[in-house]
């Protein structure tokens, strides 16, 4: 972009709390008011698709949101936010050159795995009728066909993110979450089933990520061309990106496996009646996700401004606000699972999704709070911290998991979460208060 013959660069972020409070509330809107369409369309899904489509519909949901946040996209969020905030806006293009080509070579790879795992998916892994392993294994070739767009997306998405452009994000984000529970329900109302639902949900996500590719676009296309001073290496971004991505394929592991244990000890139709309640009380999530949506970036932003202390005074900040707003959530969720439930669902409301909700909600107050050392700490480039605290808790949740779920089905996998949960922010909070007391 030009204006008076100059090239306009991108400028510092703005990282003061009046600005974080605002990105904050963007975040809310864009991912909490496709909740109303939410609670609104699973009732109906379940209802026409019967437990276990949905549970293979819930599979892929689970498949979406992790591929969302995995790869690269951190590192390129963490590496512009700290140039601009250095005013380092030479290393703008090295950073997104090699983000992208990184979350390319995942995606393509990430995608021909789950084409190529999707028989055993379907065949063995997962307790599938008979009749609903075709469109099971369909959905899943149709997801991994689209993989590589979903890395990419998240990659754009994270470079609006470092210029704390989240007006621009949720306008997006509002639409795509949306539509991601209205056209299902739109085409399982017209006759159609799980394979039409996927295919659409997956031309709405390579939609999503054609829009946040051209909203990113002004970053680097504003920065003039030339070499950058030398002191970024791109073995920097794919290491901190490498850490990164342990963590984002071991975190989503940690948090789904309880899905997959109940699919192969149980049934598919056991992981329909758990994810109702799993959504439900997992939604609270929403402000601490929105809140760290923010405060990642600015973290980075003010590592680059050689500020410790303003991180430390945020994260202090972050971690009081989410307690105040989940603790009450969380409470209501525990004493008043039972009503609470019934008035969602209705006479599809099951004993076992009563007493999951219950035993969730603790570990999500837990999951809740461990947002703001998980953004401290990658913030300040130490992902090699969360991804050394995840690979130590996976073997330990799994054997815990496995137990839980084959002694007490979806009771279990309820407990087994929250568990873990406990066990992960309890290592973070532990992890970021070191880092903090080096940074000062």
């Amino acid at each position: 972009m030009r204006a008076g013959g100059l090239v306009s660069v991108p400028s510092a972020p703005d990282v003061r709390p009046r600005a974080l409070a605002r990105n904050t509330v963007f975040n809310l809107l864009g991912q909490g008011l496709p909740l109303l369409v939410a609670l609104v369309a699973v009732p109906i899904l379940l209802r026409e698709l019967g437990a276990a489509r949905f549970g293979v519909l819930g599979l892929v949901w689970m498949f979406v949101t992790i591929f969302g946040e995995l790869g690269f996209g951190r590192a390129g969020t963490k590496y512009a936010a700290q140039a601009l905030g250095s005013g380092r806006t030479d290393q703008i293009r090295k950073i997104v050159g090699v983000t992208l080509a990184a979350q390319l070579v995942l995606g393509f790879a990430l995608g021909l795995l789950l084409v190529g795992l999707a028989g055993s998916l379907t065949g063995s892994a997962l307790s599938i009728e008979e009749n609903l392993v075709a469109p099971a294994k369909t959905s899943f070739l149709v997801l991994g066909a689209v993989t590589p767009a979903l890395l990419l997306g998240s990659a754009f998405r994270g470079f609006l993110e470092a210029q704390q452009r989240f007006g621009v994000v949720n306008v997006i984000r509002f639409w795509t979450s949306t539509l991601n529970y209205l056209l299902p329900v739109v085409v399982v109302l017209n006759g159609g089933g799980l394979v039409p639902i996927v295919g659409v949900l997956m031309g709405l996500r390579v939609v999503g990520t054609l829009a946040f590719g051209l909203a990113a676009r002004s970053m680097w296309a504003s920065v003039p061309h030339g070499e950058d001073r030398g002191d970024l290496s791109v073995g920097d971004i794919l290491s901190f990106g490498g850490w990164v991505t342990v963590s984002t394929v071991v975190s989503p592991i940690l948090v789904y496996i309880d899905r997959f244990l109940l699919g192969a000890l149980v049934s598919v139709a056991a992981v329909g009646v758990y994810t109702a309640p799993y959504e439900i009380v997992t939604r609270v999530l929403l402000v601490p996700a929105a809140l760290a949506s923010t405060l990642f970036p600015a973290v980075s932003a003010l590592r680059g401004m050689d500020d410790p202390g303003a991180v430390a005074r945020a994260a202090g900040r972050a971690t009081g606000v989410i307690a105040l707003l989940v603790t009450p959530v969380a409470a209501v969720c525990i004493l008043g699972a039972g009503p609470m439930l019934r008035l969602w669902l209705g006479p599809e409301t099951t004993p076992e999704m009563v007493t999951a909700l219950r035993l969730l909600a603790p570990g999500v107050f837990m999951n809740a709070l461990a947002f703001v050392p998980l953004s401290v700490l990658q913030g300040s480039g130490r992902a090699d911290l969360t991804g050394r605290l995840h690979l130590a808790e996976l073997p330990v949740h799994c054997v815990v998991a496995w137990w839980l779920v084959g002694a007490f089905g979806i009771a279990g996998a309820a407990g087994a979460w929250s568990l873990r949960t406990t066990a992960d922010s309890v290592g973070l909070f532990w992890l970021a208060r070191r880092v903090e007391a080096t940074a000062s």
